[in-house]
């Protein structure tokens, strides 16, 4: 019922035991940076119009040459679909997937031209095909004399290139009176300690000024902060049609 109580469940799980080659820092970081990208992402897609029909879909099939027909010996396309999606919309039945990039993923960025040319999706969509007309999928409702997967839907998120920072002393100073950061609301005590995180504290050159740094707790903020005012920046989905040709 709470998708997000699910998703801190598991990244506390996840993130419980740090490698001593990673230092507290960027480890307790990269929790919160998913934590929230999570949050952002859930409600930025809550109406999209997909219904999911299968996840993991595992298969194995004999390479084909298509001049012949024939099978080649001990040679098998292997695979797992991350989800085959229907759009609820145009009924339409998509392979979905996800992937992560650095690369800008809004509507003119030459990152979906490229996935136009990606040999994956074009390889499990025919291996999708294969598997419906041969009848393998009648078992999650998708006939094989049925209207054949059409294309891929991918779901891509642009990684943040954001890392914890250090506030000024006007900020530092405007957060502990208030409690106040990024539009989430902390419980402060003395100075150094954030919702029970202690964070480090430089000292200023003039009598009680100092400047905080951020803990994982206000970094998560930032990040939420900030995805949730361009989620565009962030997040990017598209249908890519793949033709027999293809």
């Amino acid at each position: 019922e709470d998708r997000m109580q699910l998703v801190a469940d598991f990244l506390d799980k996840a993130y419980a035991e740090r490698p001593v080659s990673i230092e507290p820092e960027p480890w307790y970081a990269e929790q919160q940076m998913i934590l929230n990208a999570a949050a952002v992402y859930l409600w930025y897609y809550s109406q999209l119009p997909y219904e999911i029909v299968a996840t993991e879909l595992k298969f194995k099939l004999p390479l084909i040459n298509p001049e012949t027909g024939a099978k080649l010996p001990d040679v098998w396309v292997v695979g797992k679909i991350d989800e085959i999606l229907r759009n609820t919309q145009t009924s339409a039945l998509l392979l979905g997937e996800h992937k992560s990039t650095s690369k800008s993923v809004d509507g003119s960025s030459s990152y979906w031209d490229n996935l136009r040319l990606a040999v994956q999706p074009s390889i499990y969509l025919d291996s999708g095909r294969t598997l419906q007309l041969a009848g393998d999928l009648t078992h999650i409702g998708i006939k094989a004399d049925g209207p054949l997967l059409s294309g891929c839907m991918f779901d891509v998120f642009h990684k943040p290139g954001l890392s914890p920072s250090n506030l000024t002393q006007a900020e530092s100073r405007a957060f502990v009176d208030s409690g106040e950061y990024c539009g989430s609301k902390f419980v402060v005590e003395g100075l150094a300690v954030v919702d029970g995180e202690t964070a480090l504290i430089t000292p200023g050159k003039k009598e009680c000024t100092f400047a905080l740094r951020e803990t994982p707790g206000m970094f998560g903020a930032r990040v939420f902060q900030d995805m949730a005012e361009r989620p565009g920046y962030y997040f990017g989905t598209k249908e890519i049609a793949r033709t027999d040709q293809d």
